[in-house]
């Protein structure tokens, strides 16, 4: 069993020093800068604040099963990339 475990913790190390040699240099992301136009498809800008933190803290709701903003506004969020483990989470 330790001889088992010493090969996984040997490859597992060969891995980590292989890729953070590798990886950094092979992985470059050269996306076009965004011009922010009229033109675009989707522009959901209009929902951002247009300096953080203008309308102040964000707490929760007295009941605590919600948020507000500063000036006691409700807050919903959208979870994006939650993945699928996501689905399985529950309220406790």
């Amino acid at each position: 069993m330790l001889k088992y475990q010493l090969n996984i913790f040997s490859v597992a190390i060969l891995c980590l020093l292989f890729f953070d040699r590798t990886y950094a240099q092979n992985f470059v992301v050269n996306a076009p800068a965004d011009a922010y136009t009229s033109e675009a498809w989707l522009d959901l800008r209009y929902l951002n604040e247009g300096v953080a933190g203008e309308n102040g803290f964000i707490k929760l709701s007295p009941d605590g099963k919600s948020f507000l903003n500063g000036k006691g506004v409700p807050l919903r969020f959208w979870a994006v990339n939650g993945g699928g483990a996501a689905s399985e989470l529950n309220d406790a």
